[in-house]
């Protein structure tokens, strides 16, 4: 526990540095005083574990203090100027936002204003949203603004605005974003110009969400590919509502505690047809997640998620599954090293919380739940296997659930009260509705005819899981709002 303990001691130094303005000369004159006690103790024959704790907690404030890194570029001497000519890179997919596009924006160059087009190199990035021009429309089919563009933009920057009960611009600025530009006049002045792997990623994904349009009626089609794709944009305000109030919103957003239950399932999955004699049945939970990553656009998230998931796969792979934590606190040190700001993201909170209650909940409960059925089922068979790949998935879910509980009553301010039950109806059709809707998807980019009987098994998947959730957001009761008992439970 070692490893663990120095992880916990570098991420709280890392944490502080945040909270705290204290000079790196300061800071540094204590690591010589840390590391002669630990030779001290060691040399009385003491436990050197106290003073390791101490320089791992001193290297990480010198680690802010001194590289703090990751900021986002500074345009705040350019906000709220009149119209300036900007000229950067799309470096995301863009998204619609109703009737506009969104995305991020790397700017490379910007003018004084748009009347005297001298630029100065800069490098930042901004949230930009706008609508196509005539002009692109005339040159491009849909979509019109494409990761990799070249766009020259015409307007104004702004600092991004406090919205009530949320802290918008620290939000942003997690994702080093600290400028937003809002409807500028957009000319296409080069594409192509992004990494091609994502380009290739981008491109696929949009593909696969057309070819769901054309083969599904609505709310399906948005619901696979929200779960398939990540793509959430299109789904209805009163599905989502609904989602918000039966706690089931992990089943649409792809995040930590997402992962961590296709990880449960594909592991009950490959336990009912593989068995769990040879190691082999964990590469189809591996290449699952890592699948599931990239065709949901690979954001930084679901891959942190999916390295997480992995470290769990090799912790059982060696039989130490308890040895997961160790591993745990590891990845988390060496992500916090290289970029201390993502320490402050929540989807990086809950991917830990999630794993971390996976590594100490799962087996536990896992046991107590095939305590209730073993006098009742033989111990071979098809019947105990498949008993033992549901309690599997129950239980993972069930521990993902419980530990990430307090950051959802601290972050989101309300919980559900239905949530377990409704998740554990929904999830055994989990997986027929991405397998449905993946095939779908695919089969219709051959022929939209042929995915038919593919569509309409997702539409009765997909129907039931609507369903669910519908009828449990109609209970009394269904959530309760946590504003003041989420900072406690934290």
């Amino acid at each position: 526990m070692v490893l663990l303990a120095a992880s916990i001691a570098f991420i709280t130094g890392v944490y502080l540095g945040f909270r705290l303005d204290a000079p790196i000369l300061s800071i540094a004159l204590i690591g010589p005083a840390v590391v002669f006690l630990a030779i001290t103790l060691s040399v009385v024959r003491k436990s050197p574990l106290p003073a390791l704790v101490l320089v791992f907690l001193v290297l990480g404030i010198v680690r802010v203090e001194a590289f703090p890194g990751g900021a986002a570029g500074d345009l705040s001497a350019h906000h709220s100027k009149r119209p300036q000519l900007v000229e950067g890179v799309v470096v995301t997919d863009p998204e619609p936002a109703g009737s506009a596009t969104r995305f991020r924006f790397r700017i490379e160059r910007i003018s004084k204003d748009d009347r005297q087009p001298d630029f100065i190199a800069v490098s930042a990035e901004a949230l930009v949203i706008l609508r196509e021009t005539t002009e692109l429309a005339l040159v491009r089919e849909r979509p019109y603004f494409r990761y990799g563009d070249r766009l020259l933009l015409n307007g104004t920057l702004l600092a991004p605005e406090e919205l009530e009960d949320f802290d918008y611009p620290g939000f942003l600025a997690q994702q080093g974003i600290g400028s937003v530009m809002s409807f500028p006049d957009a000319e296409l002045l080069n594409s192509g110009e992004g990494a091609v792997f994502y380009e290739w990623l981008f491109n696929i994904r949009r593909m696969l969400a057309d070819s769901l349009s054309r083969s599904q009626t609505e709310p399906q089609a948005s619901f696979g590919q929200a779960l398939l794709l990540g793509l959430r944009d299109e789904l209805p305000d009163d599905l989502v509502e609904q989602f918000r109030l039966t706690g089931t919103s992990h089943i649409l957003a792809i995040s930590g505690l997402h992962v961590g239950v296709m990880l449960g399932l594909s592991m009950g999955l490959s336990r009912i047809f593989l068995g769990r004699h040879r190691h082999i049945y964990l590469m189809l939970p591996l290449v699952t997640i890592w699948f599931y990553a990239f065709i949901t656009g690979a954001s930084p998230s679901v891959v942190r998620a999916a390295i997480m998931g992995s470290v769990v796969l090799a912790a059982y792979a060696v039989g130490r599954p308890r040895s997961m934590l160790p591993a745990l606190g590891l990845a988390a040190l060496l992500m916090v090293l290289i970029s201390p700001g993502v320490l402050r993201s929540v989807s990086f909170q809950l991917s830990f919380s999630a794993v971390a209650g996976i590594g100490l909940l799962m087996d536990p409960i896992s046991r107590r739940l095939q305590a209730v059925y073993t006098g009742m089922i033989p111990a071979n068979g098809i019947a105990r296997l498949t008993a033992d790949g549901i309690s599997t998935g129950a239980a993972m879910t069930l521990s993902a659930t419980i530990a990430t509980l307090p950051l959802t009553a601290f972050y989101f301010e309300r919980v559900s009260l239905v949530g377990l039950p409704a998740t554990l109806l929904v999830l055994p059709a989990l997986p027929f509705v991405l397998i449905s809707h993946a095939a779908t998807a695919l089969v219709g980019l051959v022929n939209t005819g042929l995915a038919q009987p593919f569509s309409w098994a997702a539409w009765v998947f997909t129907d039931y899981v609507i369903n669910v959730v519908e009828l449990f957001s109609r209970l009394p009761g269904a959530s309760y709002e946590t504003r003041g008992i989420g900072q406690p439970l934290v």
